[in-house]
Parts: C-alpha cells; structure tokens; sequence
C-alpha cells in the first residue's frame, strides 16, 4: 500500500496540512530557543551542544543543513527533546530532497 501513488499524495497532503496547522507555533518554539541560546554564555552553549548535539543546528545557517550527507545525521537523537525543542528543531530544518527521485 506504501508504494501507491495514491498513499504517497495523501501522506504528503497530511503533513502540509500538519504544517500549515502548527507553523505559528513552530516558530514561535523557535523563537523561544533563539532566545535562550542568546542569552547564554559561550561556554554555556558549548556545554549544551555537547549534552545535545542538536543545539549545534541551531548556530547553523540553512544552506549548511541543506548540505549535510545523510551519513551526518547518525549521531543525532530526537529523544530526549522537549516539545518546544521538537518544534523548534522542526521549524529551523529546511525541507531536504530525497536525492533518490531526482537521480532516476
């Protein structure tokens, strides 16, 4: 069922939809990181990006996500995000291609 053409439309339609309905708060989320990681120290964001190394995406510009290898995502873990971390996380990340339909 996964490799209906119709299955495919329809779970890309569910997560616009997820998109559109929780952007505000997504960015918001964001905002509330970009605040906090402001206002610490360099050794304090050092610290927290070696706790989780997921804080060091947010120092990255999205050009710099974009051209990460797959293989640069192994050692990142989402399970132990807070929601507004989760939700932070997933406003800042860009939208990647999937590098398989575009070499056939």
């Amino acid at each position: 069922m996964e490799k209906l053409p119709e299955y495919k439309e329809e779970l890309k339609n569910q997560e616009k939809l997820w998109r559109q309905q929780n952007y505000e708060e997504n960015r918001y989320a964001l905002t509330q990181i970009f605040t906090y990681l402001n206002n610490l120290t360099p050794q304090q964001k050092q610290y927290k990006s070696q706790q989780n190394p997921l804080y060091y995406l947010f120092e990255l510009p999205e050009e710099l996500i974009k051209r990460k290898h797959q293989n640069d995502w192994s050692g990142y873990s989402v399970h132990n995000l807070s929601l507004i971390e989760a939700r932070a996380l997933y406003a800042h990340l860009p939208e990647f291609r999937n590098d398989q339909e575009k070499q056939k």
